[in-house]
């Protein structure tokens, strides 16, 4: 049985306004998500979240500079309040690019990413600098030297204790120093050595022994002769 044609071109229209309907719906879904922002650097040291004090600042943007003048190495130090929509982990790769971090040619930039809402770190390496600093030891370096810090509110002292971790390993000094928990606990203030102690206590019996050996003394401390 034949449908009535305006009925059909009913169903039709309604059809075609449904599918528009949708198109509409996702489009203002998709345009209203939040896209990532990269903001311009200032330098190597960018705290977009304002948690480095005034005296970190200078100890970092001294390091940073020579380190770049005396090796060529860029190292950037970027805080952020919050990476979103992105998780850190890319949005340091992203930042990477968009700043070119590194000198041309040579690929031996790095870039230190500090979240805050997130609670994460992260490191980026250019390709001349992935042997140097593998990402166990990235993990390494942030583990045990930034986030004991981090834990205590004291971000400018972590990010600090990372960056003359790093740099010690790109200058070749190593970092012997992360080997084992031990390593990381704070050094005791210790009394004189136990040997030191013995040798003066038996210096100062010898002494007294050859005194009374020697008799009593004249006002200058001379031996006194008897005549």
């Amino acid at each position: 049985m034949a449908r009535p044609p305006g009925l059909t071109r009913v169903r039709a229209a309604w059809a075609l306004a449904a599918l528009l309907t949708a198109h509409l719906a996702l489009s203002g879904a998709a345009g209203g998500q939040s896209e990532p922002t990269y903001p311009k650097p200032v330098g190597l040291l960018n705290d977009f979240a304002g948690v480095i004090s005034g005296a970190d600042r200078d100890s970092l943007d001294l390091l940073l500079a020579r380190l770049q003048r005396q090796s060529r190495i860029q190292f950037a130090v970027v805080t952020m309040k919050s990476t979103a929509p992105l998780e850190p982990a890319e949005y340091k790769t992203q930042l990477f690019r968009q700043w070119g971090i590194g000198q041309k040619g040579q690929d031996t930039g790095l870039l230190m990413l500090v979240a805050i809402d997130e609670r994460q770190v992260w490191f980026e390496t250019g390709y001349g600098l992935e042997g140097v600093l593998p990402d166990g030891l990235q993990a390494r370096i942030a583990r045990q030297r930034m986030v004991p810090a981090f834990r205590q509110g004291d971000y400018g002292g972590g990010i600090l204790a990372g960056v003359n971790s790093v740099i010690a390993v790109l200058h070749g000094a190593g970092l012997t120093e992360l080997e084992g928990s031990e390593a990381m606990e704070t050094p005791r203030r210790r009394g004189p050595p136990r040997d030191l102690f013995i040798a003066i206590v038996t210096m100062i019996a010898i002494f007294a022994l050859v005194n009374a050996l020697r008799g009593p003394r004249g006002p200058m401390g001379r031996r006194r002769y008897r005549s």
